[in-house]
């Protein structure tokens, strides 16, 4: 039960963090608002999406045009393809969390102190189990790591509806 429960709770991790980024991404793409009024983080989130930039190499052409696009069409409505915007890699360690919280224009360092839960335990467990090895958290273990993953759930909940709520999602303009 402690080998299902901590590959659960993983999986539940992992889940959530996704869920949660694409859902707070899918309402920031909602407001429909220009590039301009979006906070640096997203503003990249929807730059890499509108010149495809993960897939596509980026010389010199592409490179001006994507400087034209920053200089010159800010005034524009942004696309946010939110579907896709949020990849945990299918192994979501500490790196790979502070990417999607700093996508996501968030604060990670109220995360910081918790990157050797995430690396040592939560993913030495769920990777080692998963893969076939014979390992076996005791409960003590088991209950520790489910609270403080719970908590970190719910501190990243936290930072989205916060986010949310208070716009944080927009740059601040000049002289406001």
């Amino acid at each position: 039960m402690l080998r299902s429960g901590a590959t659960i709770l993983y999986a539940h991790w992992e889940g959530f963090v996704r869920a949660s980024g694409t859902a707070y991404l899918e309402y920031i793409a909602s407001r429909r608002l220009r590039y301009r009024d979006l906070v640096i983080p997203l503003r990249a989130v929807a730059l890499e999406q509108e010149f495809n930039i993960s897939s596509q190499p980026v010389n010199g052409e592409r490179l001006r045009e994507i400087a034209d696009f920053i200089l010159n069409h800010q005034h524009r409505k942004c696309r946010i393809s939110w579907k896709r915007a949020i990849d945990t890699h299918s192994n979501l360690k500490s790196a790979v969390f502070r990417g999607i919280v700093l996508r996501l224009g968030l604060d990670y360092s109220l995360y910081e102190t918790k990157e050797k839960l995430i690396d040592k335990v939560l993913l030495h467990y769920r990777n080692n189990i998963a893969h076939g090895k014979g390992l076996y958290p005791s409960y003590d273990t088991y209950e520790e790591m489910h609270w403080e993953v719970i908590g970190l759930m719910e501190l990243y909940r936290n930072q989205i509806e916060n986010a949310a709520l208070t716009k944080g999602y927009k740059a601040q303009m000049p002289g406001t």
